[in-house]
């Protein structure tokens, strides 16, 4: 109840008809009124006291009015919804064939919000002629049959500038399938799109930078690169790999000519199954390999680092690679110098020498012969040769007069490589005719001259074409010296232990007195006791041919 308070009965008692209104923030809800009942004469005699339950009306209204405000605010979140985010709102009336725009939809186009009614027409005027066909012909079937579409168009606003727009559009049908409206939004991306342009021209920056940083190192780097594709058959074992792309320097450091786009297999069809195998590891593990290596077919060692690029299925890998042929072939030089060093120290007997070297040689240089001929009286005798099981020997003396053109060349001390002997014109007929029948079809040769004179001659040969080079005729040429010097002190020698031979058997046969030689053998001193003999110094070469020549 909503009770009259004590003034509001003075004033009724008064003669004043007094009303109290409900008031719903108090929860009061009735309205009261006091009416004063007045006598004849005028004077209030009682009060008539109404009151009006509004309980159910004004609660009613109290909810309406707060779905009024929560409308009122969820229309200005929208507003500021669309125009936070830049997204219009629109809708197409069949019946009356009008569109309304909300607010941030003319904003998007250039204009002042106004309400008035848009056409068609007018959206269509905002389009870029060379989207305007395609989009009116996609908005028309809309408003034909129900369904969804969504564009992403460019849009030229009223002041000429262009926006980036994607426009979300659904029509809607009644009962019997005519469509009744359509509605839709229209969301300004222009930002995005200009970020991700930036973002695609800055990434087409990074990635041209990046290039061209990859292709100043590709191109300027020293060692061998290469990307490969391998390729594996229906077991899963890889049969042949394929040069992707190769850096300037990878012909040389391999070799091969023209290499991007080729298999292996057509390169060098004999190529180490090693290189197969070891490559088809990498792409299929992913696991990164370094090794040195050596490849038959090509000829060439190689220092390589191996490892998986591109996708998990694509197989395949990145090759750096160092061609150290060189060093390898240094080092194996080094190696065999050492051993015929070690091997020729103990021997003594000039044909252990020439057999030791000629064997060790023939070995070294992957050889079918090798021989060493000591030349006499412009007369070559080969004493010992090391061969193949299967080849002849070629041990005998051989007249080099009766090879004029051999025997020029070998005075003159110039090493010969003669790779395809029944092609060459270097040499003479008969020694040529002499070579096939024993088999040499390539050779090298390397004269020794000493004091103007030709001492030896050592070769090395081949029973087919074989391309020597300059570092095997190097070397060939160093084992020629190195024979040389080991026959000829093994020679003197052997001449030497004659001679002291001859000198003892001169002393003891004429004479039971013994002597010991001054240091300079000029002068003999006498000596008792023939056991004194051993201390006595050897005899130089000089003092021999001086005191006990030669009989």
């Amino acid at each position: 109840m909503n009770d009259p308070s004590y003034g509001e009965i003075r004033r009724a008692l008064r003669g004043e008809t007094v009303f109290i209104p409900a008031t719903a923030e108090r929860e009061k809800y009735f309205e009261t009124y006091l009416i004063p009942i007045k006598n004849q004469r005028g004077d209030v005699i009682s009060l008539l006291w109404l009151a009006h339950d509004r309980r159910a009306e004004m609660q009613l209204q109290a909810e309406q009015q707060k779905a009024q405000q929560e409308l009122k605010e969820e229309h200005r979140r929208l507003k500021e919804a669309q125009a936070i985010g830049q997204v219009g709102s629109f809708e197409w009336n069949a019946e009356t064939d009008t569109i309304y725009w909300s607010n941030e939809m003319y904003r998007i186009h250039g204009l002042e919000p106004n309400g008035e009614i848009i056409t068609l027409d007018q959206v269509m005027s905002f389009l870029p002629p060379d989207e305007l066909h395609e989009i009116r012909e996609k908005l028309l079937r809309l408003r034909e049959e129900p369904g969804i579409l969504s564009l992403h168009h460019r849009i030229i606003r009223a002041d000429g500038e262009e926006r980036f727009v994607v426009r979300n559009i659904q029509s809607f049908a009644d009962e019997s399938g005519s469509v009744t409206h359509l509605s839709g939004t229209l969301h300004n991306i222009t930002e995005q799109k200009t970020a991700e342009q930036e973002l695609l021209r800055l990434k087409d920056e990074l990635t041209s930078q990046a290039i061209r940083k990859y292709e100043e190192l590709f191109n300027s780097i020293d060692q061998g690169f290469c990307t490969i594709d391998v390729a594996f058959n229906e077991s899963g074992a890889p049969v042949d790999y394929k040069f992707v792309e190769v850096s300037p320097s990878f012909e040389n450091q391999t070799g091969i000519v023209n290499g991007a786009g080729r298999w292996m297999r057509d390169i060098a069809p004999d190529q180490d199954e090693f290189w197969f195998e070891t490559y088809g590891h990498v792409a299929l593990t992913g696991e990164s390999c370094r090794f040195e290596h050596f490849s038959r077919p090509l000829g060439r060692w190689w220092s390589v680092y191996a490892f998986k690029i591109g996708a998990p299925d694509q197989r395949r890998i990145g090759v750096l690679f160092n061609d150290i042929t060189e060093r390898k072939q240094n080092e194996k030089c080094q190696a065999f110098r050492l051993g015929l060093s070690d091997a020729l120290r103990p021997l003594t007997n000039a044909v252990a020498i020439q057999k030791t070297v000629t064997a060790m040689a023939m070995e070294y240089f992957g050889a079918d012969r090798c021989y060493y001929a000591e030349v006499e009286d412009n007369t070559a005798i080969i004493r010992r040769d090391a061969s193949r099981p299967d080849l002849p020997s070629v041990s005998g003396v051989y007249p080099l007069a009766q090879f004029p053109l051999f025997q020029k060349a070998v005075h003159a001390g110039e090493p010969t490589i003669i790779e395809n002997i029944p092609a060459t014109t270097l040499i003479d007929e008969n020694l040529k005719e002499q070579c096939i029948q024993l088999q040499i079809l390539s050779y090298i040769c390397v004269p020794v001259i000493k004091n103007g004179e030709l001492s030896g001659i050592f070769f090395l040969t081949q029973t087919e074409s074989r391309a020597w080079t300059t570092a095997e005729l190097e070397m060939a040429e160093e084992i020629a010296e190195q024979t040389w010097s080991a026959v000829a002190r093994a020679r003197a020698e052997e001449r030497l232990r004659k001679s002291e031979e001859r000198f003892r058997s001169l002393v003891t046969a004429t004479s039971d007195v013994f002597y010991k030689m001054s240091g300079d053998w000029t002068v003999m001193y006498r000596l008792e006791g023939r056991d004194l003999l051993v201390n006595t110094d050897a005899p130089n070469d000089a003092w021999i041919k001086t005191y006990i020549p030669e009989s």
